[in-house]
Formats: structure tokens, sequence, C-alpha cells
């Protein structure tokens, strides 16, 4: 029983995607380094590429994502390449940890991905139905559209960065309460995809929920939190974060 306890908490361990990967995307995004193009090529293929490959195929997995007109191999060559074109958004900078920052910016490609995807077959099963003219077609193609994935990557910097600064707030904080809160936080930003809320006042009794207070000592501790999320707004929008 214990080499089983073992395996498994060494099988769920992060051995690709290491501080040295860190370190070698903060190299390859440094303009002042002095790196030649060749060497940033280098660097990229031989430090940072194999993590994000396998982070992308970690996801692909995980998630159960699919494509109905795309295969596994070009799924993951797809969203490799948008991550590399996208590596420049990244700010280490500011903090926040590549691991983090790039998982949320492939996971929301790849299940966008996925619904276009769905969106195509869905259309082309009602295209062949309905007989719809070449002219309709053009119609309903323009119409449905996706919004564009540049600004989840922004909105999904903010909220990498939000969550590490909870993180910050929780060490900081003396006050058992106001740690129980952020904690309830934390986890609803960690299961978010898995629990069906769609209101402030869901939000509320979630919180209610999760933290054991009555109404009065949790709208006290969440007034302390609004202020320091305030102020961490306001930076963030500075660039200073």
């Amino acid at each position: 029983m214990k080499a089983q306890t073992r395996d498994k908490s060494k099988s769920k361990k992060n051995y690709y995607f290491t501080n040295r990967t860190q370190d070698a995307i903060g190299e390859f995004l440094d303009e002042t380094n002095g790196m030649t193009k060749d060497e940033r090529d280098i660097l990229y293929a031989a430090e940072i590429k194999p993590a994000l490959s396998k982070l992308v195929e970690n996801l692909i997995f995980i998630y159960g994502i699919n494509s109905s007109d795309q295969d596994y191999e070009s799924l993951k060559h797809d969203c490799v390449v948008f991550i590399y074109e996208n590596l420049h958004k990244f700010k280490p900078e500011r903090g926040s940890k590549a691991f983090s920052y790039f998982n949320i910016v492939a996971k929301n490609w790849l299940i966008l991905k996925a619904k276009q995807s769905t969106r195509r077959a869905k259309f082309n099963v009602l295209y062949s139905d309905r007989n719809t003219t070449e002219d309709i077609t053009k119609y309903n193609l323009q119409q449905d559209v996706v919004k564009p994935v540049e600004e989840d990557v922004v909105k999904n910097e903010f909220f990498v960065l939000l969550t590490e600064e909870i993180d910050k707030w929780k060490v900081k904080t003396k006050n058992k309460k106001e740690q129980s809160v952020l904690d309830a936080i934390h986890q609803l930003f960690n299961n978010i995809d898995n629990i069906n809320i769609y209101d402030k006042k869901a939000i509320f009794i979630y919180l209610k929920e999760m933290t054991g207070m009555n109404t009065k000592q949790l709208c006290v501790n969440i007034n302390k939190i609004r202020a320091r999320y305030g102020r961490f707004k306001k930076r963030y929008h500075r660039d200073i974060v």
C-alpha cells in the first residue's frame, strides 16, 4: 500500500514545467540580454517548447478536449504555436508564474477551438438537413462570431495575478476569519468550471457555506478584501503589479 501511495504522489509531480522553464521564458523575453535570434530559437526549442508541448498534451487528456476537424497532433501543435506567438504578453516582472499563466491561456484556447469545432459540425448538419443556400450560409457564418482569444488572454493574466495576490493576502493577515474567506475565494477560483454559480447572491451563499459565518461577519471581511482588491486593480492598470 505504501508503494502505491508513493507512485500516486510521484505521478502528480510537475516534472516538466520547472523553475528552469520559468527562467528560460524570462531570458527568452528579455530584449536587453544581448541574445541573438538564433540563440533565442535554440533556447526556445531546448528549454521552453518541450514544457509547453507537455502542458498542452496534459490539458487535452485531462479535459477530454477534441476537435472534429483536427487530429490530436494537429490540435496540440496549433495550441503550442499560439502560445509561442503570444509569449511576449507574459510579463515576468509582474511576479506571475509562467506555468499558471500559460496553463490558463492554453486551456482557454483549446476550449475555444472545441466550441468552434462543435459549432461548425452543428452548422454542417443544419446545412445538409435544410439545404440552405450559399448566401444564407455565408450570412450565418458571419453571425457566428467568437470573442477574440487575445481578449481572454488579457483577462486571464489579471485572474492569474489576482489569485497569486490572494495567496499573499492570506499570509499577511492575522485575522482568522479573513483568512477563512480568502481560502473560500481561492477555492472558488480553483473550481470555477465545476461550480454552477450565476449571480452575486449565489456567490455570497456559497461563501457563507464555505466559511460557516453569519451574514454580518461575512460582510465585514468581504469589505476588507474588497478594499485590498481595489488597490490591487489600480496597481494592475498602472502596470506596477
